[in-house]
């Protein structure tokens, strides 16, 4: 869910695991989380099946913008690659723009992890990007407009580290923290990594933090003192859930802890 003003929008694909198109709703509660409204559009007018998407804001006139993944092919299979779309929806289910990010090499699979808008209404959409032949995986964030121009894309950590960053967070003074693991899979994690770029993609730092066990990093907020706090769990007793602890790490303004 994104919050806007007073309003929460909470998206939902409502279709089942097949081929046909389905219908996407997205719903509008108050501040005290009562149901307002619901919109509905369905898939065909993205070109392709949804699998999952975010609602970054609804402008004046009642439009969404709105981020997600989907198989950009008629003959879809869970074996075929997503690929990352971002769109305009009307409350009437109509879409007015769309552009769809890809590599045009069909092995490449993008699974978006976040999206979240910045102050000029431009957009950040962070995202796994996975070579389906080889296994290998990367962490993408993608920067488009409020036209939904893509104004640049870039691979994050900068040293090519198979990294599953999992979520961002936009800081007081416009920078944005890119939290998640390196070394492991979707599955089974590996160790906490941070990453910190200004609005331009710019990196400014990377760190990866050593933990007993899988560890990850789901979250990351910067503090009052100028540093940065980040959440997420360690597993201290071999692999799996059980045994999971929280993590917590605190940093000062240039990631050390």
């Amino acid at each position: 869910a994104v919050q806007q003003g007073s309003n929460f929008y909470i998206p939902s694909c409502n279709g089942g695991a097949t081929g046909s198109p389905s219908i996407n709703t997205i719903y509008t509660l108050d501040n005290h989380l009562n149901l307002q409204k619901t919109y509905n559009f369905q898939d065909s007018i993205i070109g392709g099946k949804n699998i999952f998407f975010f609602v970054n804001n609804q402008d004046a006139n009642g439009t969404f913008t709105i981020a997600g993944m989907k198989f950009p092919r008629k003959y879809w299979a869970w074996s075929n690659s997503t690929k990352i779309f971002a769109a305009k929806i009307s409350p009437s289910g109509g879409k007015s723009s769309e552009i769809m990010i890809d590599t045009g090499d069909v092995r490449y699979s993008d699974n978006i992890h976040w999206s979240t808008t910045l102050a000029d209404s431009s957009m950040l959409i962070l995202a796994v990007r996975t070579d389906q032949g080889t296994g290998f995986y990367t962490s993408i964030v993608f920067k488009v407009d409020k036209n939904l121009n893509l104004l640049w894309e870039k691979e994050y950590p900068e040293n090519s580290t198979q990294a599953f960053l999992r979520n961002m967070t936009v800081c007081r003074d416009g920078s944005i923290i890119l939290v998640g693991s390196v070394g492991g899979t979707a599955f089974q994690v590996g160790q906490p990594c941070v990453v910190k770029i200004d609005q331009n993609g710019n990196e400014q730092w990377e760190k990866m933090f050593s933990a007993s066990g899988n560890s990850v990093l789901f979250y990351g907020k910067d503090l009052d003192n100028g540093g940065s706090g980040f959440l997420g769990y360690s597993n201290s007793f071999g692999n799996g859930l059980p045994g999971s602890r929280i993590l917590f790490i605190k940093t000062d303004a240039n990631g050390n802890m």
